[in-house]
């Protein structure tokens, strides 16, 4: 069976993180996310709580999107 600390670890690499978060992890502003993810280079999950938008990302997105933008 799987331990304990690779349950954690597929645990957080599950975690949705907040544009704030996002934004810490990529060193990049919260407006350079926002940006990003509309733009469609980010991919991102999308949450609606009243007439505002809020975007969710995994580790995933956030490294997928750090390997294409070396890439180019």
């Amino acid at each position: 069976g799987s331990t304990v600390m690779e349950n954690v670890e597929r645990q957080e690499d599950t975690e949705l993180m907040t544009v704030k978060e996002a934004a810490h992890f990529l060193r990049v502003t919260e407006v350079q996310i926002r940006r990003f993810a509309q733009s469609g280079q980010l991919a991102h999950y999308k949450t609606s709580k009243g007439s505002k938008a809020h975007y969710r990302f995994t580790k995933e997105h956030l490294v997928d999107y750090m390997v294409s933008t070396v890439q180019n």
